[in-house]
């Protein structure tokens, strides 16, 4: 999927989208923004880890309807806990972004289970992982004798896996209300 601005509800909003995201989209460690429909930032947030971000209870509060932009240093798309995020806190949006693309999935309008989604999503990316786990032991012994090659291999795993669970976005979102889609950098 590809496209610009479904989400977006106004021209502030996608101009704010915009900034928020340029400000962090390179960044080694995960930062998270948290917008209202008019673009104004609610609060920023970093726990300085790579692969995470630790909010508070005041802020998980104030997530339901607004809209979570964060980014991923590894350049993937959704994880299991920001599906969680998503349903559990009843974003309106949450987008993902790195140096090549920005992941977004939309509520749509409707009613629909909140917590089949985020389960199965993780059951679907543990699918996906055993996958690239069995692909991983055999590349392994690469580790020591041949460096180059075992890290090439490796983000070739970690890009297929991540095809496989954008993939898998793409095709059941909407039986969960959500619109997925992914907007490449330019």
């Amino acid at each position: 999927m590809g496209g610009r601005g479904a989400a977006f509800e106004s021209k502030g909003y996608s101009s704010a989208i915009k900034a928020a995201e340029n400000r962090i989209y390179k960044d080694k460690v995960e930062s998270a923004i948290l917008l209202d429909r008019k673009g104004n930032t609610i609060f920023t947030e970093s726990s300085n880890a790579t692969n995470y971000v630790q909010f508070t209870a005041e802020q998980l509060a104030k997530m339901k309807d607004a809209n979570l932009t964060h980014n991923h240093p590894s350049n993937s798309t959704f994880s299991g806990a920001d599906i969680s995020l998503l349903t559990y806190r009843e974003l309106k949006t949450i987008r993902a972004t790195g140096e090549n693309r920005t992941y977004q999935l939309t509520k749509i309008n409707g009613d629909f289970p909140r917590n089949e989604f985020a389960k199965a999503f993780t059951e679907a990316y543990n699918r996906n992982k055993s996958i690239t786990d069995k692909e991983y032991n055999k590349i392994r012994k690469y580790q020591h004798t041949n460096p180059a090659r075992y890290q090439r291999e490796c983000e070739s795993l970690s890009a297929k896996l991540n095809s496989l669970n954008s993939e898998w976005l793409k095709n059941n979102s909407k039986k969960y209300g959500y619109r997925y889609g992914v907007i490449e950098r330019r």
